[in-house]
């Protein structure tokens, strides 16, 4: 979950550069703000696996990534620093983000798919001599044999929370929901606290 300001990022780099002690203190209560959401989002993790799930807590050779509730703890972060650009060109500066495999299908299985991907889907194929289009079932998606497998397993690690595409998960995403915006609030009060008091320096040091 990435807090991100249009319009600030410049100012922010003047910040870092000219007044490294201010930025410090910014830095400082925004982790405050953030870190709170980083230990709740760890506190749902389901020990020792979610809903029935007990077979995804087995080793699998490597086929999947085996659900480990310390290991998925442990992969919640919170970061400072800017990402890379998204496809909208938007950067995040403060974030808390899911980082173990396991945990980043905790995170967001279902969000694309809410019923599991299918276990096949068609493939249209044009014939090289008629011009004819065939359809053939041979893209798989799943080797479950079970072709209600999908919907199962995300019905098992519970609610999603978040809203559009891009912005919606069970760890991070609960822990923000649960927040009502206190720590995004205090993340922006920082902000602007910060961007106020370096331009009134600014300001005084060029009168």
């Amino acid at each position: 979950m990435p807090v991100s300001i249009d319009g600030v990022a410049d100012t922010l780099k003047l910040i870092r550069k000219f007044d490294p002690e201010l930025n410090k203190a910014m830095n400082r209560e925004i982790k405050a703000a953030m870190i709170p959401i980083r230990d709740q989002a760890r506190g749902y993790v389901a020990d020792p696996f979610p809903g029935y799930l007990r077979n995804w807590a087995k080793p699998n050779k490597g086929l999947f990534p085996e659900y480990d509730a310390n290991v998925i703890r442990k992969g919640i972060i919170y970061r400072q620093g800017a990402t890379k650009a998204n496809s909208k060109g938007m950067v995040a500066i403060y974030y808390v983000a899911n980082t173990s495999p396991a945990g980043g299908i905790y995170e967001i299985a279902g969000t694309v798919n809410p019923n599991g991907r299918p276990t096949f889907h068609e493939v249209k194929s044009r014939h090289k001599i008629n011009k004819r289009t065939y359809i053939v079932q041979t893209k798989h998606d799943s080797n479950s044999n079970n072709p209600d497998a999908g919907r199962q397993f995300i019905r098992a690690l519970g609610p999603i929370y978040g809203s559009g595409r891009s912005h919606r998960g069970r760890l991070i995403f609960k822990a923000w929901n649960k927040d009502n915006g206190k720590a995004y609030g205090a993340v922006i009060k920082a902000i602007e606290k910060t961007v106020n008091a370096f331009n009134q320096q600014s300001f005084t040091l060029a009168a």
